[in-house]
């Protein structure tokens, strides 16, 4: 089957969904029939689109805007029965008691699909470049052979204690994996020429401003490294890094070569339904004027329509995704056995969760501005 991963057992079912339409009995056993001739199994499903039956009228008023009309104009694309949300097993138990072998089916695909967010774990690149050393042996190794380069005068003792804080404590989360990661594309980036910088709370890591990701010393600056990570939060580390944007497709179409498409993507971003009216969306963003009086002010007064009223609902739903330039993934694996994937107009796979991301922000002025804080403290520091 498509998408099927190699050695895997090859299950195909025919659903059985209740339609709520004249004859669905016969219908059902009709395809029963056809699915036992055919030699597959029959399971039972709900055909869902909203999970909560209240959402029906959510699902009219999206149905509408897809079809180009308003809602009173559905006619019959609208569906009659609320019946697409979730049901409980009972209910289920109920509508398909004349297929227990469907039912059975639904059940063993349900407990095969077992999931615990515990489960998910990061799979970094390998990035270590002797053989038999660690991705911690090899992060370790980078700090101190780049130590001078920072401290030519020698390292500070201050200094040596908080770089051997960091590494411990990368090293007892399994982190350095994704250190080296960025420290491999800056470096590869900075010997293009091209402009980047590390920022966020990864500048008050010793060992990012070591290794050359980010510009200000942490230490002399008294930054607090739990800031960025910590043995309490268990929180994986964010290391932005803003890249100039006319060489940015550079560094993107590196990453590609270099971990290979089956392993690099960009990452997506969901847009979600909004209001065509800029007085609605103020309205329904400030809090201070959701009353039943100013809402019934505002319609009265054309401001905003019923289907505004709906906007709680209406506002999360997803309207399309799109590639952003802004999160980059690159896994060990291959990427579309971790998550869902989608190929954009030019050719890349977009990705909807990152793993490890360099931040690509568009425009130079984030890194002139960056730039010219940095020598703004240097110059503190100097003086100080």
């Amino acid at each position: 089957m498509p998408g099927q991963r190699a050695g895997e057992e090859e299950s195909r079912f025919l659903a059985l969904t209740m339609l709520r339409q004249p004859g669905d009995l016969a219908r059902l056993h009709a395809l029963a029939a056809f699915s036992a001739a055919q030699g597959l199994a029959c399971v039972a499903t709900g055909d869902i689109l909203y999970h909560d039956a209240r959402r029906h009228v959510l699902q009219d008023v999206v149905t509408a805007i897809r079809e180009g009309c308003t809602v009173d104009a559905l006619g019959n694309r609208r569906h009659v029965h609320a019946d697409r949300h979730l049901k409980a097993p009972e209910e289920q138990a109920r509508l398909f008691a004349a297929f227990p072998e469907a039912l059975a089916n639904t059940r063993r695909i349900a407990e095969a699909c077992a999931f615990s967010l515990d489960d998910l774990t990061y799979q970094y690149p390998t990035e270590t470049e002797r053989t038999g050393e660690s991705a911690q042996d090899t992060l370790t190794r980078l700090v101190e052979a780049a130590m001078p380069r920072r401290y030519p005068a020698g390292t500070p003792p201050e200094v040596e204690a908080q770089i051997a804080h960091e590494l411990r404590l990368i090293g007892s989360l399994s982190y350095a994996p994704y250190f080296l990661t960025v420290n491999t594309i800056v470096r590869h980036a900075r010997s293009l020429g091209i402009v980047c910088q590390g920022r966020g709370s990864a500048a008050n890591s010793a060992v990012c401003y070591v290794l050359g990701i980010t510009s200000i010393d942490p230490v002399r600056s008294g930054l607090l490294f739990e800031r960025f990570i910590s043995a309490e939060r268990q929180e994986p580390p964010d290391i932005d890094v803003d890249f100039e944007s006319d060489r940015r497709e550079e560094v993107i179409q590196w990453i590609y070569r270099h971990y290979g498409r089956h392993r690099a993507a960009l990452c997506a971003t969901v847009q979600g339904l909004l209001d065509k009216s800029n007085t609605a969306s103020t309205v329904w963003a400030d809090t201070a004027y959701r009353s039943k009086a100013n809402e019934d002010f505002m319609e009265e007064h054309g401001f905003v329509s019923k289907v505004h009223r709906k906007k709680p609902h209406l506002k999360p739903m997803p309207r399309h995704i799109q590639k952003s330039n802004a999160g980059k993934s690159v896994i060990r694996s291959r990427v579309e056995h971790v998550f869902a994937d989608q190929k954009s107009q030019t050719g890349l796979f977009v990705r909807t969760v990152g793993i490890t991301r360099a931040t690509m922000r568009v425009g130079l002025a984030n890194i002139v501005y960056n730039m010219r804080r940095f020598l703004f403290l240097e110059r503190l520091n100097a003086s100080a």
